[in-house]
């Protein structure tokens, strides 16, 4: 309901809502909390599965239904079902437990949605954690980025440019995904240049879409020039394939940070 008012919102008012809405999430994130959390995610990466604590979601449940014991039998871990999540989610625990601030939706990518209930503590863990991910691969989250959002703010019907809108708080534009076309690309790559973007974050589908119309329209020097540093995807399972011609297009490596929503493969 809200996203479709959100869609008919003059761009005026919808620019004015987004900066609004940019300061207070980027205020959240960013706390001075956050960087606690960042100065000691080291010693938290890799260890919180084996070691569950009350703020890392369903990690003895993991442990148990997979037999994880030691860092030596991780290799082995398996694909978690997604009905054996729905299960975790409605027997454990930790879920009885727990008091919950909000919850968080899937991408859908496994065939439909899932809800799933989080604190605030999960969160700024899973920001630093990006944080971590980006800024060993000279990417920081002070470096201006573009995100092909996954969520509709604009009419599909839209003709024109602008099929983005830019935040002055976060050095961040956000794109629409459902307007990349031969039509319009030409206007997505001088909006890079023009916010002098060095990281874009996406859908694999949808960049490696947009690589290939980029290269389809013999536009990839244009594209070169603009010199971004990394590409990260999410969301997706990023193929070989799509990996190989976002790479060609864009000049630069592509990065996968995939699962943040459920928090288990951060």
């Amino acid at each position: 309901m809200i996203s479709n008012i959100i869609i008919k919102l003059p761009l005026l008012i919808k620019n004015f809502l987004f900066q609004f809405y940019s300061y207070y999430t980027y205020s959240e994130r960013y706390s001075t909390d956050f960087k606690y959390y960042v100065k000691n995610f080291d010693q938290y990466n890799g260890i919180s599965l084996l070691n569950p604590s009350s703020s890392v979601p369903l990690s003895k449940e993991i442990k148990i239904l997979y037999g994880i014991t030691t860092l030596k039998t991780i290799s082995d871990f398996k694909v978690i079902d997604r009905s054996d999540l729905i299960m975790m989610l409605n027997h454990s625990d930790y879920y009885n437990k727990i008091k919950f601030d909000k919850s968080l939706s899937t991408s859908g990518s496994t065939g439909a949605p899932l809800l799933i209930p989080i604190d605030n503590d999960f969160m700024k863990y899973k920001f630093a954690s990006f944080y971590f991910f980006k800024n060993i691969h000279n990417c920081g989250i002070n470096v201006k980025s573009g995100n092909f959002f996954g969520r509709k703010i604009f009419n599909l019907n839209k003709k024109n440019p602008p099929f983005w809108l830019h935040s002055i708080f976060t050095n961040q534009v956000l794109f629409s995904q459902y307007h990349v076309n031969e039509k319009n690309i030409r206007s997505y790559i001088s909006a890079i240049r023009k916010y002098k973007l060095k990281t874009i974050h996406g859908y694999p589908s949808v960049l490696a879409i947009f690589s290939e119309i980029v290269q389809k329209l013999n536009l990839e020097t244009e594209v070169h020039k603009i010199g971004l540093l990394c590409i990260t995807v999410g969301s997706e399972t990023l193929s070989n394939v799509q990996k190989q011609i976002i790479q060609n297009t864009f000049n630069c490596k592509v990065l996968n940070f995939y699962g943040q929503t459920e928090g288990v493969v951060d």
